[in-house]
């Protein structure tokens, strides 16, 4: 075995059900460039460094949702209990009360800012007054569509009137009447058409200035297929991402095209999913961004943080695209939400899960809030009987002024990994440096491979070779 050369962006494993599952890299995401043999390499996620700090009892709530406003050139949140705008600076004015502690939708006309807790909704108006709607039901979403607010109580959908966008005529209202479930979100597409997502249907609208209703139904785009909670839903690089499904079939992300719907789940993201409930999968949020022609949907699960990566999905296959996001050294879900690209600011800025501070993507360090980060993946299971004598990963040095700890270990069985090995990366400066791990050991029949780093700056692999005889 002079040499063997083995893939690291998705690695494998077995799990307690007797089967071989995929190990997302965490903290790593793929890009799809050959270097030194490799057709792709891991670079660390951007990290999170403050921007902001809304140091208020209710802020610890964490953050709630935001929208940058290009009419009003503001940038709004809420956090906590406080509807608030965000300065390019980070400064931070409250501006009303949303009060509860669900995720919020917002959107804008040209003459406001509308946001809704999940029963009532407020409007800010550019003469900075925040007017409550008064609304005939609940407001669970909503969107804005042709000159309208749009809003759902999960059953009905009603909008403001034409010439007025702050009163409703309650006698004018409509239903989605494809399938007897619920109406769970709307979303507005980039073509101008009124998505209404039920939990196992999609329906149409088109704008028809109809006096009862001013949308119809576009029956003939109808799709059998829904989402499982009101922010399960996301456009990223004009396609639509779903969390959901059809009827009789388990939850799984889809893309919405052609007037059906597209997998790009695999069985190990899948079997992540399945392990909430349905109430839980209702709090489950579609976040996208794209940044540096990088396009991700970043899915924020009670307790896990996965992510997507399209832009390689489409060059290498989506089973190769998701990874994990988590903060700290233990497995803690990613403390960043409710990505908005601020304009002015030239910044994705994030708020917090249990804070009132906001962050923005850090290019430099992969720090989250100051905390140093885990990364790790795995390699395949690869079939060689052999002594391993040697194990070269490429990555690059002496860039990073933070001490940057890498610990490998070996699997031979699937399910128990040997002691680690504990390299340093070389330091600031040391630009020619490698990451070499000697004296491996005989491997019988199979073997793959774990390698971790812990550290405030950011990491990146590419080649991994062994070396035997």
């Amino acid at each position: 075995m002079p040499e063997m050369k083995i893939p690291i962006i998705r690695g494998e494993q077995t799990d307690s059900q007797t089967d071989y599952v995929d190990f997302l890299p965490k903290n790593l995401l793929a890009v799809a460039k050959p270097i030194r043999g490799a057709d792709s390499y891991l670079v660390s996620h951007d990290g999170l460094k403050q921007f902001s700090n809304y140091d208020v009892a209710s802020a610890y709530l964490g953050d709630r949702g935001g929208l940058y406003n290009e009419r009003q050139n503001r940038h709004f949140r809420v956090t906590g209990n406080s509807f608030v705008t965000l300065s390019p600076s980070g400064a931070v004015t409250e501006i009303g009360i949303v009060p509860g502690v669900q995720r919020c939708s917002f959107s804008y006309s040209f003459q406001s800012t509308m946001v809704s807790n999940g029963q009532s909704a407020w409007r800010y108006l550019d003469s900075g007054v925040v007017e409550e709607m008064v609304l005939p039901r609940i407001a669970i979403d909503q969107v804005w569509i042709n000159g309208f607010y749009m809003f759902t109580d999960g059953e009905y959908l009603f909008h403001t009137k034409a010439l007025d966008e702050s009163a409703i005529n309650p006698l004018q209202y409509a239903t989605a009447e494809i399938s007897p479930d619920p109406v769970v979100g709307l979303l507005t597409t980039q073509d101008d058409l009124l998505m209404v997502f039920g939990r196992f249907s999609t329906q149409y609208f088109y704008y028809a200035a109809t006096d009862q209703f001013a949308f119809s139904n576009a029956s003939q785009k109808a799709i059998n297929a829904g989402i499982v909670g009101t922010h399960a839903k996301t456009i990223l690089s004009g396609d639509v991402f779903i969390l959901g499904g059809r009827k009789n079939e388990s939850p799984s992300f889809y893309i919405v095209a052609a007037g059906d719907i597209k997998p790009v789940s695999t069985r190990t993201v899948d079997k992540i999913v399945a392990r909430y409930t349905n109430e839980e999968l209702a709090s489950a949020v579609l976040e996208s961004r794209t940044d540096e022609r990088t396009a991700l949907l970043i899915v924020r699960l009670p307790s896990h943080t996965l992510c997507f990566n399209w832009t390689f999905a489409q060059a290498a296959g989506f089973e190769n695209a998701w990874s994990i996001l988590s903060t700290g050294i233990d497995n803690n879900i990613w403390i960043g939400c409710n990505g908005v690209f601020d304009p002015v600011a030239r910044k994705w800025i994030y708020g917090s899960i249990n804070s009132g501070k906001t962050f923005e993507l850090d290019k430099i360090n992969g720090a989250h809030d100051g905390q140093a980060v885990e990364y790790e993946f795995q390699t395949p299971i690869v079939a060689v009987s052999a002594r391993i004598s040697q194990i070269e990963i490429d990555t690059i040095t002496g860039y990073s002024v933070h001490p940057q700890s890498v610990f490998m270990s070996i699997c031979q069985n699937g399910v128990f990994f040997s002691n680690e090995w504990i390299e340093m990366l070389p330091a600031a400066g040391n630009y020619g440096g490698r990451y070499i791990v000697r004296r491996i050991g005989f491997v019988p029949d199979q073997v793959h491979f774990k390698v971790r780093a812990m550290s405030k700056g950011k990491v990146n692999f590419s080649r991994f070779v062994g070396y035997g005889v």
